[in-house]
């Protein structure tokens, strides 16, 4: 059954999602209808959401006012600073990823954990993350890239709802069938990639074919077996993070503006002269008396015969100042309040705030985030899916496996924790210790650091003692003789 784009159709692709019969093999017609209307009707959404996290405000494109009027455009970038705070806070440290090795589940533990830490640097998996993760918060949605380079090695990156999108089979599980990438070539011509779990296709637009679209050179094999398009998104509604406050946005830039433009009408407010005599013969110098008046600074009013007193002083128009500063307030404060960010310059941070306050004041971020972690940890192992399917000796169920620990950048009292750590030690083991404290994301890693460490100093000891009897030795000995 062709993918039409009809009204139900355009219901189901609202979330980003497009639909098709998982046991019918989708057409060039009905690829080609899916990209025009995810041109028409996504990207304008995505294009508005990329423009307001560039600084490309409605503030611009505002009517321009009479020349004589001051005409600021003031941009405060709530959405850029939105998006990477909470980001920095979610995966500025890196995901812990491996696979547990005590419970005897899976062979080579300790290969596949050797093949995941080195393949994460080979493709600088901590980088990949955070772009995947900032571009999921921009849009709602974004795509981890899985690819073979020229050398045959798998490489990871990350794609943009740009250009990308999936298709999925209509059964209640939403399984991915397809995925798209389209671009215009180097003719102008628009370049569309179908990826299956089998066979990736190239199509170009061609007029000339009754089909529209021309398929270039052979389908080449998937080697993974799976989608190597995984899509990463920030929340079930696939939402982008400040996509309810783009009015609230436009209104603080027009606040701001408006502000300015009050400073500027002061700095350029209009000199009254009533009834003050303006010395000279003729208009011309009198005009030329005005100008001196500006450049010295200094008025020598003489009134003008049988009128009330000179009256000299500038034009005012009302001041709404404190209107406009409670406005403000108030619009930042609902930024800081819907979207969920932390305000670090709020007054309640001053001062050395305990742990707790910390936690608390971290909490709607911390759920935030927690939440992401869950898309993300899905996410992931489908990346590790593709990996360890091309990869020769390893069980190609591990990545079911995997555990992931992610750790938020809250900040931490030191003193705090220390002071746990000296009344817990000994009632805790080292291992739930650490977890409780988070100052490391190894916990493996730091206990087994910790055994050497003692077993060295074991050693250590070991070594003085035996070597203490005979230093005695040869000290009574020289004292007999």
């Amino acid at each position: 059954m062709p993918l039409e784009v009809d009204n139900q159709l355009q219901n189901t692709m609202a979330g980003n999602i497009q639909v098709t019969p998982s046991n019918v093999d989708i057409t060039t017609c009905d690829l080609l209808d899916a990209v025009e209307y995810y041109q028409n009707n996504m990207l304008p959404k995505f294009q508005m959401d990329k423009n307001y996290y560039d600084g490309k405000h409605k503030i611009f494109n505002m009517p321009h006012k009479e020349i004589y009027k001051p005409d600021n455009r003031i941009l405060i970038n709530f959405p850029k600073k939105a998006i990477n705070d909470f980001n920095g806070f979610f995966i500025s440290n890196p995901v812990n990823i491996n696979v547990p090795d005590n419970d005897n589940q899976i062979n080579n533990a300790d290969g596949i954990n050797d093949l995941i830490n080195r393949w994460g640097n080979t493709v600088n998996l901590e980088k990949v993350n955070l772009q995947v993760s900032k571009l999921a918060s921009m849009y709602g949605i974004a795509y981890y890239y899985v690819y073979q380079d020229e050398n045959g090695d798998t490489q990871l990156t990350y794609a943009s709802p740009l250009n990308t999108f999936l298709i999925y089979d209509d059964t209640p599980a939403t399984n991915p069938l397809y995925a798209v990438q389209f671009t215009n070539n180097y003719q102008n011509q628009l370049e569309i990639t179908l990826t299956s779990e089998q066979y990736s296709w190239t199509y170009v637009d061609d007029p000339s074919n009754n089909q529209y679209l021309t398929q270039v050179g052979n389908a080449s094999i998937n080697p993974y077996g799976c989608i190597p398009v995984i899509e990463l998104a920030e929340n079930d509604e696939k939402m982008a993070m400040c996509k309810d406050l783009y009015t609230v946005f436009d209104a603080i830039d027009k606040a701001m503006s408006e502000k300015a433009n009050d400073v500027d009408y002061f700095a350029d407010a209009y000199l009254k002269l009533v009834n003050v005599r303006i010395p000279g013969k003729d208009q011309k110098e009198k005009q030329k008396n005005l100008v001196k008046i500006k450049s010295d600074r200094t008025i020598n009013a003489n009134s003008v015969n049988g009128q009330p007193a000179p009256d000299i002083g500038f034009l005012g128009k009302p001041d709404a100042d404190a209107t406009q500063e409670h406005l403000i307030d108030r619009l930042v404060n609902s930024v800081y309040e819907i979207i969920g960010i932390t305000n670090i310059n709020d007054q309640a941070f001053a001062g050395n705030p305990s742990g707790v306050s910390l936690q608390i004041k971290f909490s709607a971020m911390k759920n935030m985030a927690t939440t992401k972690s869950i898309y993300m940890q899905s996410s992931l192992r489908q990346v590790f899916q593709c990996l360890f399917n091309v990869s020769e000796g390893i069980d190609n169920d591990a990545w079911q496996l995997l555990n992931f620990k992610f750790t938020q950048n809250i900040p931490r009292n030191l003193t705090e924790i220390g002071s746990f750590i000296n009344s817990a030690y000994g009632k805790l083991s080292q291992k739930l210790l650490l977890s409780v404290t988070g100052l490391t994301n190894d916990i493996e890693g730091e206990l087994a650091e910790e055994s050497n460490e003692k077993q060295a100093n074991m050693q250590l000891t070991s070594n003085m003692v035996q070597n203490q009897p005979n230093n005695d030795n040869s000290s009574n000995g020289n004292v007999g003789d």
